[in-house]
């Protein structure tokens, strides 16, 4: 059982007892702990080698296990602490049975290192180093105190826990307290998690537990946070003078209400006085009203004043009444922490602060129908077709809502979006027609902007434009809530489900509405806009059906608008593209493509001759791979092979099966380009992979066997790259259908959608140098989820490619499905699907972006191919959707209970699966620890899981000083570069293999190790491993960079020249 879980336990059971010898009692000004605040203290007489001291440490052991983490001064005595077992360790028994067993058994085994005389004196230096200063001081100076004392405010608070526990509610008041620094990121966590899943009580315990470590001035900010959320009852049961200050400060108009300072009996300000400990924690029962009036008597007879019920009113002299209890702790104030705190906004008024609508908002009739339902106030879902103006419609929603909800609180709306490009658009229609503040936050804007946090904005910006993950970032953070949001705004809802970004976000909305009805009263109202909600995996209408319903759970709908009455209206405003089939026939010849795919099978028959196979638990995955090459479930086999082999507990077989995996996915790509491009494309392809893994892999056998099967075939290859019979028709049939149409249509745009990143830069590089559509000036549009190494966009490029081709400076993008949905060019008028269809949704969205009239959709299939086949089935599926839809809708307006009845079942039921699923992973945790983390080709040791951290909520770092041990760091030009970070500055490449494993990064002018997780394996203390394509995935939780980290690098060792 861990230590929280032992800690709940007590309270709950009434076990823990208070200690009955202790008695608050006058403390006299020699027995004060003045090293807390004093700055007139004797100076520091320890000496490095002083036998005595261990006497010092014994004697303030008990404050040193409960103010200190062991995790902070590990890294800072790796050279006493050096074995990497011992460390593991402790930290392992901090983590299973918390901090304060973790910083004993440290405080044991320090005490053992007899061959370090000067261990104690570096253990100081240490606390100096993770900013324990108040503890680093008391064993300096040597100031004999009741070790039970730590200080007064801390005393305060414990004696008041009760009324603490019965009534706070810490969600209200930790994302305030997080931005005074009186918590830290992972104290934020942990209190937001315990309430989670284990409610108010037990995340108060977290709370007071660590409320009291980060800052000094944490007790007068914890009560100006308490006053500020209307707990000034438990203010004015905890301190009445700091009450009666702060509310005439607030009359007189101070601002600062953390600068009180006491004052005493005599007009000065000064120190307070200890009080000594009264009880550890109290039970939630241990404590009633009548236990907390008689500690309050306690208090007053020892301070020789009457309790606050006998004592006589103060007459107003002019002087500052003294109504408290009990003498008062110095609130300090301190300048530079003033500057710590202050939060920099940014007031210029850019274009995104205008409320001034350059526009004025207008809705035809089927656009005011699609509204009805939300300006009813209802949460609803909204389906028209691309190009009916349903952003419109939402904006008429928001402003509608703004204007409205003011008698009830304060509105605020946040416009939810996938992808950068579309918080652009859509931000763009927000400051032209709405006469609100609007702010677009992007990654790319977070990172370029002195203001990053999403809470600050939401204070200065009536409607923010997001992309969805930012907000989902924020709200694991704990710095915002949904509750902060009147109206939440889902563009491209039908995306809300499984693990996509909108839908985690609704499982907090929706977690607080089936566990917290107090809470769930504050809920924003919700829409969401789509072309196509889709069917799922239905194959009958019911099942149909079911799909709709369950999309309506998850967004909480009551709900689904459609134009019904208004029909004549849509079909004269929307253009539906004309549909065309193109089949082409095959190659004239396919002898590359035959020995690509021969030598694919020679891979595969490698593997299963290998003495090494017996190794892997599911032969049967392995033994069967997919009979069609070059295809997307051969991609999903590849890609399995490696999750199975990176099980393997043995270097050498894992670096086997790792390297005939990674020789066929590359031919797997390869065939993927040759099927669609030209075979010299494939080929060059297959060349810039060799050369990258020439500067990064150590070759080793299977590593030259695989290079020496593909020598044998390569002059073959490089005939058939310039053999006219290998000519690919579809190329071919594709520049005639882009030809055609601009000698119709001149200033036309066109968009081709295809399979792959590669395969996008292989169309890009044909038409450059295809005469007839060079001169259109084809460029690839990509996502930005890969690095430009790997073939990926940055935003930057992302914009300037979407204005670049709305201008017509490019008139042909060859795009990823990244630009399916939601982008808007109006000069669009022919969409070509190049031999690649996905499902119905991608489908009507791909369809939608012919905007221009006579727009033609034109789908380009080989006749050998599968491509019209699923076509034809998507075109089936979007009919089925639409029945589905008008069956639901037809159900609510004649039995709305039965379908909001069945859409409440399909929420609880989600909410059980969500439930279970957290259990089970923090069990797994819990059980599993700290993993090793190694190279996921030959295994060599990289890190430790506690070593990695988090920078900007993406990029994971290694921060274990001894990494250059384990890799080997080169020189390279970063891809990526703004104010803060700059990525790619060296590559990572595994000391023992070569292989590469992630970049070097400068965040902040400190260096860091950026691991790829697909690179690597985790192995738990079993001996298990497993590995990961992305590390929300991983086996535990990462948390993110703290100050301290970021200090340690920047006087760490460099891993670059600058």
């Amino acid at each position: 059982m861990s230590w929280r879980n032992r800690k709940l336990e007590e309270m709950e059971h009434g076990r823990f007892e208070l200690n009955q010898g202790a008695r608050i009692r006058s403390v006299k000004s020699d027995d004060r702990y003045r090293s807390f605040d004093s700055h007139t203290s004797k100076a520091s007489s320890l000496q490095q080698d002083d036998d005595r001291f261990p006497s010092y440490v014994q004697l303030y052991k008990s404050m040193i296990v409960k103010c200190v983490e062991c995790n902070h001064l590990l890294p800072r005595m790796r050279d006493i602490f050096e074995d990497q077992g011992e460390r593991r360790k402790i930290e392992n028994k901090s983590k299973c049975d918390g901090p304060e067993a973790g910083m004993e058994m440290f405080l044991e085994n320090l005490g053992r290192k007899v061959n370090h005389p000067d261990r104690w004196y570096r253990f100081v230096g240490a606390l100096k180093d993770a900013d324990f200063m108040y503890v680093a001081k008391a064993l300096e100076k040597r100031d004999i105190i009741d070790k039970e004392v730590y200080t007064t405010q801390r005393r305060l608070i414990d004696v008041f826990a009760c009324e603490l526990y019965k009534k706070l509610k810490p969600s209200e008041i930790i994302v305030d307290l997080f931005s005074k620094k009186v918590l830290n990121k992972e104290m934020l966590e942990a209190v937001k998690l315990e309430e989670q899943n284990k409610g108010e009580l037990s995340a108060t315990i977290v709370l007071i537990d660590n409320i009291w470590r980060c800052n000094e001035n944490w007790y007068s900010l914890f009560l100006e946070v308490l006053c500020k959320h209307e707990y000034k009852d438990l203010v004015m049961e905890i301190d009445p003078l700091f009450l009666e200050v702060s509310e005439m400060k607030n009359q007189e108009g101070y601002e600062n209400s953390s600068d009180f300072l006491e004052i005493t009996e005599n007009g000065t300000l000064e120190a307070a006085e200890s009080v000594t400990n009264i009880s550890e924690n109290f039970p939630e029962e241990s404590l009633d009203e009548e236990c907390i009036n008689e500690l309050l008597r306690e208090i007053a007879e020892s301070l020789n004043e009457p309790p606050l019920s006998e004592r006589k009113p103060v007459e107003d002299d002019g002087s500052l009444p003294l109504k408290d209890d009990f003498k008062m702790l110095k609130l300090t104030t301190d300048s530079s922490l003033e500057s710590k705190e202050r939060i920099y906004l940014d007031h210029s008024d850019d274009e995104e602060e205008s409320v001034n609508p350059k526009e004025e908002l207008k809705l035809r009739s089927y656009q005011m129908e699609l509204a009805r339902p939300s300006l009813e106030g209802k949460n609803a879902i909204i389906v028209a077709p691309t190009g009916s103006g349903k952003t419109h419609v939402a904006l008429c929603i928001i402003k509608h809502h703004m204007e409205t909800i003011k008698s009830i609180r304060h509105p605020k709306v946040i416009f939810l979006v996938e992808q950068s490009a579309l918080a652009e658009q859509q931000g763009k229609q927000c400051m032209t027609y709405l006469p609100f503040k609007v702010k677009v936050i992007t990654g790319e804007s977070q990172r370029n902007e002195r203001m990053k946090s999403l809470n600050e904005w939401i204070a200065r910006r009536d409607l923010l434009v997001v992309t969805a993950q930012i907000l989902l970032n924020a709200l694991r953070d704990g710095i915002v809530s949904v509750t902060d949001f009147s109206l939440m705004v889902f563009d491209e809802c039908h995306h809300t489900n499984d693990n996509h970004s909108y839908n985690m976000i609704m499982n907090r909305y929706l977690d607080l509405k089936l566990q917290d009805r107090e809470r769930a009263k504050t809920l924003p109202m919700v829409l969401g806009l789509t072309a196509s909600v889709g069917v799922g995996r239905a194959t009958m209408i019911v099942e149909a059906k079911r799909h709709i319903e369950k999309i309506m759970a998850n967004m909480d709908a009551e709900s689904i608008a459609t134009v019904i009455e208004n029909t004549t209206e849509l079909e004269k405003y929307v253009i539906i593209p004309k549909q065309k089939l193109c089949i082409v026939e095959k190659r004239e010849n396919e002898n590359f493509g035959d020995k690509i795919k021969q030598l694919m099978d020679d891979i595969e028959n490698y593997i299963k001759n290998s003495e090494y196979l017996e190794r892997v638990q599911k032969l049967e995955t392995v033994l069967k791979p997919p009979l069609e090459k070059g295809s997307d479930q051969y991609t999903q086999w590849v890609s399995m092979l490696w999750r199975e082999t990176a099980k393997i507990n043995n270097k050498v077989v894992v670096r086997f099966f790792e390297t005939c995996r990674k020789y066929l996915d590359l031919y797997n790509k390869a065939l993927i380009i040759y099927e669609d491009a030209r075979p010299s494309d494939a080929l060059a392809y297959i060349f810039k992979e060799f050369k990258k893994w020439k500067h990064t892999v150590k070759a080793d056998d299977t590593e030259r066997i695989m290079r020496r099967m593909f020598d044998e075939i390569k002059s073959t290859l490089e005939d058939c790259s310039i053999d006219p019979c290998h000519r690919n028709p579809k190329l071919t049939n594709l520049r005639d259908i882009i030809g055609e149409h601009f000698r119709e249509n001149p200033g036309a745009r066109v968009i081709v959608f295809v399979k792959t990143r590669e395969l996008a830069k292989a169309m890009e590089t044909y038409m450059n140098e295809t005469k007839e559509l060079s001169i259109l000036k084809p460029i690839q549009f990509v996502g930005v989820q890969a690095n430009r190494e790997n073939g990926g966009m940055t935003k930057v490029q992302q914009d300037e490619t979407l204005e670049l081709f709305k201008e017509g400076n490019h008139k042909v993008i060859i795009a990823t499905s990244v630009a399916e949905e939601g982008l808007d060019i109006l000069k669009c008028s022919l969409v070509v699907r190049y031999d690649h269809v996905t499902n119905e949704i991608a489908m009507v969205q791909s369809r939608g972006r012919g905007r221009s009239e006579n727009s033609i959709y034109v789908v380009l299939a080989s006749e050998n191919s599968k491509t019209l086949k699923r076509e034809e089935g998507n075109r089936i599926r979007e009919a089925m959707m639409n029945r589905a839809i008008d069956k639901v809708r037809a159900e609510l307006s004649t039995d709305e209970e039965a379908v909001l009845r069945r859409v409440r079942e399909i929420q609880q039921a989600e909410k059980v699966t969500r439930d279970v699923a957290i259990k089970n992973r923090k069990v797994a945790q819990a059980n599993f620890g700290a993993f090793e983390i190694t190279c996921n080709s030959c295994q060599n040791m990289i890190c430790m899981s506690t070593d990695i951290k988090k920078i900007q909520d993406n990029h994971h770092a290694a921060l274990n000083e001894d990494i250059l041990e384990n890799v080997q760091v080169n020189c390279a030009k970063p891809y990526y570069e703004d104010d803060l970070i700059s990525c790619g500055a060296g590559k990572v490449l595994c000391k023992n293999c070569g292989d590469s494993l992630g970049n070097v990064s400068v965040y902040k002018k400190a260096q860091f190790c950026i691991l790829k997780c697909e690179k690597l394996k985790m192995i738990d203390k079993d001996g298990n491993s497993d590995s990961k394509k992305k590390w929300k995935k991983a086996p535990f939780t990462v948390p993110p960079l703290t100050q301290d980290d970021l200090e340690r690098r920047i006087q760490g060792e460099k891993y670059v020249s600058s």
